[in-house]
């Protein structure tokens, strides 16, 4: 037996510090996760998937805050496109309505986009 020791020594000693690092890595996840820390190494409270990937990272009034805030931006979003495009138009209105050939416009008919597939409807 203390022959096989002695022909394994390296083998053996190796073998110890890689089990005492995984070990030590499993014990700094647990206590980090009973802490509430993320493993992913980031600072969840400022990441825009919070509370989505670990369940949580920031309390219950921090995410009604930052839900209250996403809607606000939805809002002003859709308050700036509607406004463009009762700025377009409005713009079209005073361009005379007419076009180039002296035609008369129609605003109830906006111009055909042409799609990617001409052919696969017919």
């Amino acid at each position: 037996m203390w022959q096989w020791l002695r022909d394994n020594l390296a083998t053996i000693i190796i073998s110890v510090i890689l089990f005492a690092a995984l070990a030590a890595i499993a014990v700094k996840l647990i206590k980090d996760k009973k802490q509430g820390k993320s493993s992913c190494g980031a600072g969840c409270k400022s990441c825009a998937l919070c509370g989505k990937c670990h369940g949580g990272c920031a309390s219950p009034e921090e995410q009604q805050r930052m839900m209250e805030e996403a809607k606000q931006r939805l809002a002003a979003k859709e308050a700036a496109r509607k406004a463009a495009k009762e700025a377009a138009e409005a713009a079209a209105k005073t361009a005379g309505g007419t076009n180039a050939a002296g035609a008369d416009k129609s605003p109830a008919d906006p111009p055909q986009e042409k799609s990617a597939d001409t052919g696969a409807e017919k």
